[in-house]
């Protein structure tokens, strides 16, 4: 999501006294801190209505983020800028990202400084994920699996397919799998997605010994907004989606008009070519 197009609502260096610090007397004793926020809000219905109910009341976000900055403690101020990141995208509907600037001005720094700081910028992202187990309690694998990722919480599960039977791809001789796709909404970026991905896999005791072998579970990143990533760990859009039936058919259930960012068909298109491919 390109956030430098969507209109901003600017809230600067308001201050206010917490307890967050690494150190023992910061906690104890606590500080003042001084909070800056842009909240990156579509204002078009708002400005043509004249509405606040369209809008964000900055009055409303500043006295929620104040009060969760000051009911929380953190020793890190990467840490406190990025829950309340979290925590704003959760309370606001209408936000699509949000930056947290916090600043320290009593740091306990040997300079002279007006203030040290950091600044988080955050938003939701919207992902598919396909999962897949031939092993055990195939449907019990999948629903673990997915509680996994709920557990997560910058992580959204919005809608989750049917679970489909089919015959393994790749390696033949083990088991039929039961496969499915999942919509995400998360904070999280690719690369942390994965190692939620891994971690859900992790939960249900994957192993890694045949290449596109039998499995408890699988989790793979299909597509994640519009990017396009290669890199040796993450390689979005998944390499090998438009040749498996067995992921498109679960994503046209789910976003049949969710496009793919390089060949730029969406999932009923690629199932279609797919078909027709098998076919000839």
């Amino acid at each position: 999501m390109n956030l430098s197009m969507i209109d901003q609502i600017f809230i600067n260096e308001v201050p206010f006294y917490a307890n967050h610090g690494v150190f023992a007397e910061e906690k104890s004793l606590g500080q003042t801190f001084m909070l800056s926020l842009v909240l990156y809000v579509p204002m078009e219905r708002a400005a043509a209505k004249d509405d606040l109910k369209k809008t964000i009341h900055y009055g409303e976000a500043t006295q929620k983020a104040v009060a969760f900055l000051q009911e929380n403690t953190y020793g890190l101020l990467e840490t406190a800028a990025h829950r309340l990141a979290i925590y704003l995208l959760d309370e606001f509907p209408l936000l699509k990202g949000v930056t947290v600037k916090l600043a320290k001005p009593g740091a306990p720094v040997r300079f002279s400084f007006q203030s040290l700081g950091v600044s988080v910028t955050r938003s939701r992202h919207i992902a598919y994920l396909s999962l897949g187990s031939n092993l055990g309690d195939r449907k019990a694998m999948l629903d673990a699996g997915i509680d996994r990722l709920k557990q997560n919480p910058e992580i959204r599960v919005k809608k989750v397919s049917e679970y489909i039977n089919t015959p393994a791809w790749g390696y033949t001789e083990q088991p039929d799998f039961l496969n499915a796709a999942v919509e995400v909404s998360t904070t999280l970026s690719p690369e942390m997605l994965l190692a939620a991905c891994q971690d859900a896999e992790q939960s249900q005791n994957r192993t890694r010994q045949i290449h596109w072998g039998p499995r408890t579970l699988d989790v793979d990143i299909l597509l994640y907004d519009d990017e396009v990533i290669s890199t040796p760990e993450l390689v979005i859009p998944h390499p090998r989606m438009t040749e498996r039936a067995f992921v498109l058919q679960p994503m046209t259930m789910i976003a049949p008009g969710a496009c793919h960012p390089v060949l730029h068909l969406n999932m009923e298109q690629l199932l279609e070519r797919l078909n027709r491919k098998e076919d000839d």
